[in-house]
């Protein structure tokens, strides 16, 4: 099932192949990013393990894409710990669960 960590930001890898690719909506991005910097994060992200001790954010790209501008703003530090569910590469099934969800797409991916 993985485990729960706190991985530095500037660890972190997004996932290009997300299937998530609705269009961003500025004004929920901005709450999201003042959530995340009054809050923190509040789900964690899903990882997996990647080259070089960096992690690859298999879920989370939203959340993810905040904090880089976060930190971009240096609005919080480049190794700010971010709660990340880090999945077993050589856990087939829940990889296989993870593909499902992401494979269907909510309605307002959908277009």
């Amino acid at each position: 099932m993985g485990t729960l960590e706190s991985v530095p930001f500037n660890k972190l890898l997004l996932d290009e192949s997300n299937i998530r690719i609705s269009a961003t909506n500025p004004e929920r991005d901005a709450e999201l990013k003042a959530s995340i910097l009054a809050s923190g994060i509040l789900q964690n992200l899903v990882v997996t393990v990647a080259p070089r001790g960096k992690r690859l954010v298999r879920a989370g790209g939203r959340r993810y894409r905040q904090l880089k501008a976060l930190v971009d703003e240096k609005s919080i530090p480049k190794d700010y710990p971010v709660p990340c569910r880090v999945l077993d590469k050589n856990d087939n099934a829940e990889q296989a669960a993870l593909c499902l969800l992401y494979t269907s797409p909510s309605p307002r991916d959908r277009g």
